[in-house]
């Protein structure tokens, strides 16, 4: 803690709570700014918080497994602590830099902004789910979100879509406005329209619900 007058810290690591500390702020961190952030930014921001979230968890798990095995239940929360700091840090470079580079390099286009038309939590989900599929290299052409014009279907646009060489990959968000009765309306229409599409795109379209945020 740069007080070497007053405490001792052999190791050279920081304590254990401003590990967790750091990695939390992180992750928190990156999530606020994926909130209120639109666009091709948005999904950069949701690609680096799901990098973030994913490594984290990682490193905490990987590093006290390995810290358990040297040096026991303490070896195991230091090395928790740390493999979640480092994990959280990391996590977010490369999910930045990945899905960076994938745009910028036009290897996939980001169409539309980001959904304003639910909750934040709503618009968080969407742009993480983009900057999810932004990460996946080579697999997606575009990347439609939900303001999009140039991607509807007779006027339902799902919450994110990814243009893929097979098709389409589609992916509802679910808000806690949203009902079940009202979803499973919206997905009958979707389907309904998709189901005149033949091959590859049919298959894909058909699953067309990938994953899901539920607030």
């Amino acid at each position: 803690m740069n007080n070497p007058i007053s405490y001792s810290d052999p190791s050279g690591n920081l304590p254990q709570w401003a590990e967790w500390l750091i990695g939390g702020a992180v992750i928190v961190g990156l999530g606020i700014a994926t909130v209120f952030t639109g666009g091709a930014a948005g999904v950069i921001l949701g690609a680096a918080f799901y990098g973030a979230v994913t490594s984290a968890i990682g490193g905490a798990l990987v590093g006290g497994v390995i810290g358990g095995i040297t040096g026991g239940w303490k070896g195991a929360l230091d090395g928790a602590a740390s493999g979640f700091m480092w994990g959280a840090i990391s996590g977010a470079i490369i999910g930045t830099l990945t899905s960076g580079i994938n745009i910028a390099t036009g290897s996939v286009q980001i169409v539309g902004s980001a959904q304003r038309t639910g909750s934040l939590f709503h618009q968080f989900a969407s742009n993480v789910q983009a900057g999810k599929m932004s990460l996946a290299v080579g697999r997606y052409s575009e990347i439609h979100l939900n303001r999009s014009k140039g991607l509807g279907i007779k006027g339902f646009r799902p919450d994110v879509s990814g243009v893929t060489k097979n098709g389409l990959r589609v992916v509802e968000v679910v808000s806690s406005s949203q009902t079940y009765a009202s979803q499973v309306a919206k997905i009958g229409r979707m389907m309904g329209q998709y189901s005149h599409i033949s091959n590859g795109l049919t298959l894909d379209a058909l699953r067309f619900i990938m994953n899901w945020f539920v607030f």
